[in-house]
């Protein structure tokens, strides 16, 4: 389990950014239990996350395809040490899994690569365990974020497919009563409220019952 009292008393020596961080003990304490490292030899900083808590398996890419990840709270990934190809499927498999991923690049100016390909956070690899703690954090906020605005974007997209439906059912009942679109979204909207229903769930029945009919309609013109 993660310290708080382990992680929650920087040093002098950290600058203020990372103050803040260490002492925002709700989005530290408790969460951090296990960080899944991949990659080359691991580094002293990655060593000493012992110290605050939190234990490091170290995994290669055989074990990630069989579910190794499923235990982790972060991903630390040295890029370095991995080819592009590894790199892709690694992050696949972390995103699927929504993890937190951090990448250790002896080249921090390419950061803003390394988050193109999926990365939450970058750090240097001498980065020290402290470092290392910030990085995850701050990585954990980009992910949850990143998490919020997807299940946003999903159900924009869902509404908008509801909402197509809806327009063609109320098209389809236009057509078929003679009447103003307008007068169809409101037999419809009455018609939902009175069974307690969503109006696309109707608009399914009024589409699908209107295929059936359009089908056998054609089917009846057709040459014996």
């Amino acid at each position: 389990m993660c310290r708080a009292d382990a992680i929650l008393q920087p040093s002098k020596a950290n600058p203020p950014e990372h103050e803040a961080v260490l002492h925002d003990s709700s989005m530290i304490e408790g969460t951090l239990k296990n960080i899944a490292y991949i990659g080359g030899a691991i580094r002293p900083g990655v060593k000493e996350l012992d110290a605050h808590g939190i234990a490091v398996s170290m995994l290669d890419q055989k074990a990630i395809e069989s579910g190794a990840l499923d235990g982790a709270d972060a991903v630390l990934v040295d890029f370095d040490a991995l080819t592009p190809a590894q790199r892709a499927r690694l992050l696949l498999k972390a995103r699927q899994s929504n993890l937190p991923i951090v990448a250790m690049r002896h080249d921090v100016s390419t950061a803003a690569e390394c988050c193109d390909e999926g990365a939450d956070a970058v750090v240097g690899p001498s980065a020290s365990s402290a470092d290392l703690v910030v990085a995850v954090c701050s990585a954990q906020k980009q992910s949850n974020l990143r998490h919020q605005l997807q299940q946003r974007i999903n159900e924009l997209e869902t509404e908008i497919v509801q909402a197509a439906l809806v327009e063609r059912a109320t098209v389809v009942l236009a057509n078929q009563s003679k009447t103003s679109r307008g007068e169809s979204l409101r037999l419809l909207r009455r018609e939902a409220r009175r069974q307690r229903r969503p109006m696309w769930e109707l608009a399914k029945v009024v589409l699908a019952a209107d295929d059936i009919l359009s089908a056998r309609s054609t089917a009846g013109s057709s040459p014996q």
